[in-house]
């Protein structure tokens, strides 16, 4: 009951408006309290988004309502993305949530209001999330290099572009306005049935994670 109450605390206090210049002092150690004893560079994935969420706004701060929803983001989808593979570890997990949300922020998926359904698009899903440079988080970039390479690849089809931009639109979407459901998501972006979504979805993280595994080998160009 004490910890519950610890952790609720903690997303209340994160909802409060934060300044880019206090994530580390004031936000990342609540996040820390709500998601747990992970490993450094998990936490350095959330703090990043958080970062990312001040850069965006006018004021230079995480917007009132974002830093619970953001947190709560990132602990739903790394528990469903171990679901999907448990190959994938943790830092990996939080990693591509990361990746994928930043390029969420930067470019301002929370403004769709047209299903997104044209080839080109899927495509430019991929690009946002590639462009996303950053060496200094080695998991981060592995998955960088890892979408750049399928982005590249002469071997992906239209469907398996597809399936990887529903993935990371997945991964990385979230806010604060409404519990985001698959079905809203489907709608909202691709203007698919929920089924179908999670399917092509599923297939995209599987297909990713298979590209990781093998991420070291001289085929993949260096993602590594």
């Amino acid at each position: 009951m004490r910890l519950a109450k610890a952790t609720q605390t903690a997303l209340d206090e994160m909802d409060r408006s934060c300044s880019g210049d206090e994530i580390h002092e004031c936000f990342i150690p609540k996040a820390r309290i709500v998601l747990g004893n992970l490993p450094c560079s998990c936490i350095d994935s959330v703090a990043r988004v958080a970062v990312e969420l001040a850069k965006n706004d006018s004021n230079g701060k995480i917007p009132t309502g974002y830093g619970s929803c953001c947190v709560r983001h990132f602990g739903k989808r790394s528990e469903q993305l171990e679901r999907v593979s448990n190959k994938i570890s943790i830092e990996h997990r939080f990693a591509l949530i990361g990746l994928t949300s930043s390029a969420s922020i930067h470019n301002r998926w929370t403004d769709s209001r047209q299903p997104r359904v044209a080839p080109a698009i899927h495509r430019e899903y991929l690009r946002q999330v590639a462009q996303l440079a950053d060496v200094s988080h080695r998991e981060r970039e592995q998955w960088r290099l890892i979408i750049e390479f399928v982005l590249d690849s002469l071997n992906s089809t239209p469907i398996i572009i597809r399936n990887v931009a529903y993935a990371l639109v997945w991964c990385g979407y979230f806010s604060p306005d409404r519990f985001v459901t698959d079905e809203q998501l489907a709608e909202q972006f691709f203007a698919d049935d929920r089924a179908e979504f999670n399917r092509f979805r599923q297939e995209g993280l599987r297909l990713l994670s298979m590209l990781l595994e093998f991420s070291g080998r001289p085929s993949m160009g260096g993602a590594s």
